[in-house]
């Protein structure tokens, strides 16, 4: 395996995983990236063969969920208030479902090849409810347990598996976009479309971003955000300083170090937020790359430029340069 620094995961040599599927009709492999920094968000590649599908029907409370397909034809199934609906989700497309909107979902192959995906999610969430609407079985995150919960619990099961949903075919809601759909947005040579805000998400960025030839990231860090950039083609050179901090005048890496890799398609870098991990990312290449960057959406996250000592507050609209003040400085009383 070729050096990488600590914080890359490259998942085209990390091993798939089966999960044990003992109910018929369930099935496919997983890569889990592996915990490198305590995030709030969490994301695995996910392989699922034809006439497979990837879990029960399920919602949750807490927890937001987005999926990016790479290869292949999804079906998403929702059940919302009793009914079943399905919609195709084909590479390329991205689909969020926000916490809390009591909408369940699940994915089935009904293509003839194997369908790849990109799962992500805000998953630390430690008092998340998942709740699956055709058991009634309830998934409490915290303790750890799974039930069902009603005067007769024996008898709510009995009465929920009776009862075959119909099923409808519809187009493809709002909350699933293509990529290709989505309007480029332009950010110091880097081309870039929203499609998690597109698709409605509340908690979790997601932006599919093209970098030309040439195409060079400022060096920045987040405070709050937690961030992840996954290649899906071409190469992207990472830079990256840890320890790099800036005095009032200007940038200071002093005593920091500087870390270079080159990152490939299947390559996942991960910045933690608050972390000292400066970083940066070039196309040295001759043709487009692409890479997927996800974060946290948190209004309260400011990014630090250490080049030039400048921050940026997003929440508020503002950027320029940090002028520590006392509390009091400047007030006057009315």
């Amino acid at each position: 395996m070729a050096h990488l620094p600590d914080n890359v995961v490259r998942t085209s040599e990390q091993p798939w995983e089966t999960p044990p599927a003992p109910v018929a009709g369930f099935g496919g492999r997983v890569v889990e990236l592996p915990p490198l920094f305590p995030t709030g968000l969490g994301a695995h590649l996910e392989e699922l063969p034809p006439g497979l599908c990837s879990c029960p029907l399920h919602w949750h409370l807490a927890e937001e969920e987005h999926f990016y397909v790479l290869e292949g034809t999804l079906t998403a199934r929702e059940w919302i208030d009793g009914a079943v609906r399905e919609f195709e989700v084909p590479a390329g497309a991205f689909v969020a479902w926000p916490a809390g909107t009591r909408v369940a979902h699940q994915f089935v192959n009904r293509g003839d090849r194997t369908a790849r995906f990109i799962a992500l999610s805000d998953q630390r969430r430690s008092g998340d409810v998942c709740y699956y609407p055709t058991t009634g079985k309830v998934l409490l995150r915290g303790p750890r347990r799974l039930g069902v919960l009603a005067v007769d619990p024996e008898a709510a099961l009995e009465r929920a598996l009776a009862a075959a949903p119909p099923v409808e075919r519809v187009p493809a809601p709002p909350h699933v976009v293509r990529g290709d759909a989505v309007p480029e947005r332009e950010l110091d040579g880097v081309f870039g479309r929203p499609l998690a805000r597109v698709a409605g998400a509340r908690a979790v960025f997601a932006h599919l971003d093209r970098f030309p030839p040439g195409a060079r990231t400022r060096l920045h860090a987040h405070s709050a955000n937690d961030e992840w950039l996954w290649v899906l083609a071409g190469e992207l050179v990472l830079e990256q300083w840890r320890g790099a901090a800036r005095e009032r005048g200007g940038p200071d890496f002093a005593g920091a170090t500087r870390e270079t890799c080159t990152l490939r398609a299947g390559d996942v870098a991960v910045w933690p937020a608050g972390a000292p991990l400066a970083h940066r990312v070039t196309n040295a290449g001759a043709s487009d790359a692409l890479a997927l960057v996800v974060g946290l959406d948190r209004p309260d996250d400011a990014v630090t430029f250490p080049e030039t000592g400048e921050v940026a507050l997003p929440a508020l609209g503002l950027r320029g340069r940090w002028l520590d003040l006392a509390y009091w400085a400047h007030e006057r009383a009315p």
